[in-house]
């Protein structure tokens, strides 16, 4: 199971963190305990000189940072940790800072100093997913439960035409939506969440 979520922004004149002139965004999100994570940030062309990206699960970063990668050069992708993923320590929020990293540089409103920054989840494996049948055939039998696999994949045969809902279990893990209903169309489904 994937999740993958992508935010567009831009930095600007009320970006700017007025105690050390550097120019800053905070994005904050959930996590649990041995979760692994990847960040991806895209600098556009025009950002205006490099950037830092800071993890902390402190809002004001008082904690200390968990993960820091210093002058992303404008124009450029990078992935953070650049192979694998960086494993949350433990349950709870968490923020994600980017900076500029020449507190010289102003942002104006006439320029485009705009990235991109996807946070990456390690796919889910070993997780359940069980199904029951809610709509169509009587005589039909449900699948039984199966497991994901190292790509967080699983598959299993459906009848044509039945609607079903499939649930997800794993041990320390949350899930929302806590199921999925979809209709079965083709016999052998393969799914990644």
């Amino acid at each position: 199971m994937v999740l993958i979520s992508s935010v567009s922004d831009a930095m600007d004149e009320f970006s700017k963190w007025h105690a050390t002139g550097y120019y800053s965004k905070y994005y904050s999100f959930k996590a649990y305990a041995g979760q692994k994570i990847a960040l991806n940030l895209a600098l556009g062309s025009q950002f205006g000189d490099s950037a830092d990206l800071s993890l902390c699960n402190y809002p004001d970063m008082s904690g200390g940072e968990l993960l820091r990668r210093t002058q992303i050069t404008q124009g450029t992708s990078f992935r953070y940790p650049e192979t694998g993923y960086y494993t949350i320590p433990e349950t709870g929020e968490y923020f994600i800072r980017i900076n500029n990293a020449n507190p010289e540089v102003a942002y104006t409103p006439d320029a485009l100093h705009t990235f991109t920054l996807t946070l990456e989840t390690a796919p889910l494996t070993d997780a359940t997913v069980s199904f029951t049948k809610i709509g169509g055939d009587s005589a039909s039998v449900e699948p039984e439960p199966v497991k994901t696999d190292a790509n967080g994949y699983w598959s299993a045969e459906f009848v044509n035409g039945n609607t079903y809902r499939a649930g997800f279990q794993k041990e320390g893990y949350y899930f929302t939506p806590i199921y999925k209903d979809f209709l079965g169309g083709i016999l052998s489904t393969a799914v990644r969440f």
